[in-house]
């Protein structure tokens, strides 16, 4: 779909890009206006959300209606809300496997075949196969044990991988790994057995 998307906006890089953020958004473009969900969206507004003025705006749209198969996908858009914002606030791990252009599928499929093995539960796996920076993030129920995170890094075609979590992961995951310790938690006590509370602020490599 992607491959569409740049083959008909190559020669218009400004509203290749304002198109691929507003599929992004779940923006749908119906005729000349712009809706989220069923609510109509001011030109004016997103034009300046997607730091670009109206007219080039307004160009893109036109653009998008003209071609039959991107004015179907583009109309038919909707908002799908992003657990990862707040996942980790609930006692979650959140991995983010950045990959190698041209890994994707391969890299995709190891990782799922890692998951098998270990069991290990899953609440979301969200897969991003863009040209520029195809990526992977999964929502942990908790933390995942070190090998997974080392396996994971093993896969060639993996750059690097992030985890968000309440925990302080010095000495339990692989070098490769980044980690990003999340202030604090507003967790019920479904999770308080299982994920402890931290108060930690900070960003680092380990």
């Amino acid at each position: 779909m992607f491959l569409i998307l740049e083959d008909y906006f190559k020669d218009h890089p400004t509203k290749a890009r304002i198109t691929r953020e507003l599929f992004d958004l779940g923006i749908s473009v119906v005729g000349q206006k712009l809706y989220l969900s069923d609510m109509e969206l001011s030109i004016g507004e997103i034009s300046t959300k997607l730091n670009v003025n109206r007219r080039t705006l307004y160009e893109t749209i036109a653009m998008i209606s003209e071609n039959p198969e991107i004015r179907k996908l583009m109309s038919n858009l909707r908002p799908v809300p992003d657990l990862g914002s707040v996942y980790k606030l609930f006692g979650g791990g959140i991995v983010t496997i950045e990959i190698q252009k041209g890994k994707f599928s391969y890299v995709f499929k190891q990782t799922l075949k890692i998951m098998e093995r270990y069991s290990f539960f899953m609440r979301e796996i969200k897969a991003d196969n863009c040209l520029e920076s195809p990526s992977i993030r999964i929502l942990f129920h908790k933390d995942a044990p070190k090998r997974v995170y080392s396996e994971i890094s093993e896969i060639s075609g993996v750059k690097s991988i992030w985890i968000e979590t309440q925990k302080d992961l010095s000495g339990i995951v692989c070098n490769g790994c980044k980690v990003k310790v999340c202030p604090e938690k507003y967790s019920t006590s479904l999770n308080s057995d299982e994920i402890p509370v931290t108060t930690h602020g900070q960003e680092s490599d380990v």
